[in-house]
């Protein structure tokens, strides 16, 4: 080899290594949650045509009992443009698979940005950008969760979606909000929500919390008539009010991995009154001969404001 060929290749070699690193996009949440991928990043070819897609996501999540089921994580999708000219990111998507335990559970047919985020339609040469998107996948029990993430844009090489990573997401839970497995009927799990603050005033009687049962085997179950038992205390005040229990519209048969919710109107919360209240939720489940079974889902506490400002997110 020449000394002039060996200069030259020193030359470059000194400049790619002092380089800044390309700017990234909106900075994402998940940054600080878990690192960049441990494989070792693919060097840019001889021909420099290479894009590189990476993935950063959590690995834990916390089950939220507002919506009973993990809030929905972030997701990093770092596209970075190796190439000699610009690359089409427009339209990016992710494709979303979760199992829990061997059972699949809904995933969004594909996430793209939410509404109002502004992204760039293609990156130059040597530039780099993290995409946010919404790991929108149903995660109704606690565990662990094998999720796959691929990823499509543009028109290019990703046109159609690729795997990019694969990783574990582990769904922990307080010990008063986490669901319950219903006794008898292994794999049927039940939770009880509901928002920490409920709209009150002149002329309303009841608030919504949120009921959600779960099917975590990979078979369908028979669900039994069940019903709803509640009881609200108010704070300082020893005695509760109890509802008439509710029957339950659970569908007659649930299929694997598959999760059922249902709005439940508290008549027993002086929404009249602002105060705070507790809401203690048992589930009966019918036993034939045996009688009822009772199972306990929990305490819930909420605060009822009068606030005309105040406005309560939906359960659903």
């Amino acid at each position: 080899m020449s000394l002039h060929l060996s200069s030259v290749l020193a030359f470059a070699c000194l400049v790619a290594s002092c380089a800044p690193a390309p700017p990234a996009g909106r900075t994402s949440a998940t940054a600080a949650v878990a690192p960049r991928s441990s494989a070792p990043e693919a060097p840019p070819s001889a021909r420099n045509v290479d894009v590189v897609v990476e993935v950063r996501a959590p690995l834990r999540a916390r089950f939220d009992p507002t919506v009973n089921a993990a809030a929905k994580p972030s997701l990093g999708v770092v596209v970075t443009n190796r190439t000699a000219q610009r690359v089409d990111v427009s339209g990016l998507r992710v494709h979303l698979e979760a199992a829990r335990d061997g059972v699949e559970f809904r995933c969004a047919k594909e996430v793209g940005p939410q509404i109002g985020d502004r992204e760039p339609s293609s990156l130059a040469p040597g530039e780099s950008y993290v995409f946010d998107r919404a790991l929108d996948c149903a995660l109704p029990l606690v565990g662990a969760y094998s999720v796959r993430v691929a990823v499509s844009f543009g028109e290019g090489p990703f046109r159609m979606p690729r795997e990019v990573r694969a990783f574990t997401l582990t769904v922990t839970a307080l010990p008063k909000v986490e669901p319950h497995e219903i006794e008898g009927l292994p794999g049927l799990w039940a939770s009880m929500g509901s928002s920490n603050k409920l709209a009150g005033g002149v002329g309303r009687g009841s608030g919504r919390t949120l009921l959600t049962i779960v099917n975590s085997t990979r078979k369908p179950i028979e669900v039994p008539r069940m019903r709803l038992a509640l009881r609200v205390y108010r704070l300082g005040n020893p005695i509760p009010c109890e509802d008439t229990p509710l029957v339950l519209g659970t569908p007659a048969v649930l299929g694997a991995g598959e999760t059922y919710n249902e709005p439940i109107e508290v008549s027993c919360i002086g929404l009249s009154v602002a105060g705070t209240y507790d809401v203690v939720a048992r589930l009966v489940v019918p036993r034939g001969s045996e009688g009822d079974l009772e199972i306990a889902l929990g305490r819930l506490r909420v605060d009822v404001v009068t606030d005309p400002m105040f406005l309560v997110p939906p359960l659903l």
